[in-house]
């Protein structure tokens, strides 16, 4: 379906739409927004003006970035879903999951 290449749609042109939405919240369907943080963080700062509520998915590393959250917070995010790799090593490798032994989601947690 996504061709192993992430699409992204010009800035402007999403927050253009985001503003045109006559609800107050707003859900992006995006399988990881912190994919690309410094994307994310543009965009974020387009949207603050709008005063819109929203949400999306992330992995759990941009609960590493304090920058990326703040931002995330004041352009109106309330909640971020956080995706959970399994504990299982094996599981991952049956779905080609990228995490490394030792470097898992729950590694350094």
């Amino acid at each position: 379906m996504y061709r192993h290449e992430v699409r992204k749609r010009p800035i402007a042109e999403v927050a253009a739409e985001y503003s045109s939405f006559k609800g107050k919240i707003i859900i992006f369907w995006d399988d990881n927004l912190a994919g690309d943080m410094k994307y994310a963080k543009e965009l974020f700062v387009q949207l603050a003006p709008y005063q819109k509520w929203w949400s999306s998915q992330a992995s759990i590393h941009a609960g590493r970035d304090d920058e990326f959250l703040e931002a995330a917070a004041r352009s109106g995010c309330k909640q971020l879903f956080l995706g959970l790799e399994s504990i299982s090593q094996q599981s991952m490798a049956e779905v080609n999951k990228g995490f490394k032994p030792g470097r898992g989601v729950f590694s350094d947690y």
